[in-house]
């Protein structure tokens, strides 16, 4: 595990759905052309270029994973925890609105593909980032029939209990 998972694998649920409040996520400093040009490069990006050999050695890019209708429960959870690692930190390469956006939507991958997922969100805090992520403009709808699945498996109540039983795998 490198360091900035680490970093997060302790923290307590009530202080991850405050860090991943979308009603705290702003792009204020970007414009929504940037974070759409960011985005394209970020998901045309090869998972090991970014996560390293916690890849295994994958070429498939962001976009692949988030889009592959089984996708791997292994490399979504690589690729949450390096999202959820880039929401806090203000000098990281991707900007918060981003990186709190590629968290979301790597839960949204794990739900729509395998009913279930890897978080400490409570379903409402989980539904809000859901939200707010498939309301972004700037991502030109990208993943909303991910999105839109992923939330009506929360709003189903389906993988509550799953949820928190694959948190420790």
């Amino acid at each position: 595990m490198n360091d900035d998972a680490e970093r997060f694998s302790d923290t307590a649920p009530s202080r991850l759905a405050e860090l991943m409040s979308p009603r705290e996520v702003s792009g204020a400093d970007w414009s929504s052309g940037e974070l759409a040009a960011m985005l394209r490069h970020q998901l045309a990006a090869r998972l090991e270029d970014d996560l390293g050999p916690a890849a295994g050695g994958s070429s498939q890019t962001f976009r692949d994973l988030l889009t592959d209708p089984r996708p791997s429960l292994d490399r979504l959870e690589i690729a949450r925890r390096y999202a959820r690692s880039r929401c806090d930190d203000p000098d990281g390469p991707l900007p918060r609105a981003l990186a709190t956006w590629l968290y979301f939507a790597s839960i949204a991958a794990a739900l729509d593909g395998h009913g279930a997922c890897r978080t400490r969100l409570d379903d409402d805090a989980l539904r809000d980032g859901l939200t707010w992520a498939r309301e972004q403009d700037w991502t030109g709808g990208m993943l909303c029939g991910r999105f839109d699945a992923a939330l009506t498996r929360v709003g189903e109540g389906a993988g509550s209990g799953e949820r928190r039983s694959l948190i420790d795998r």
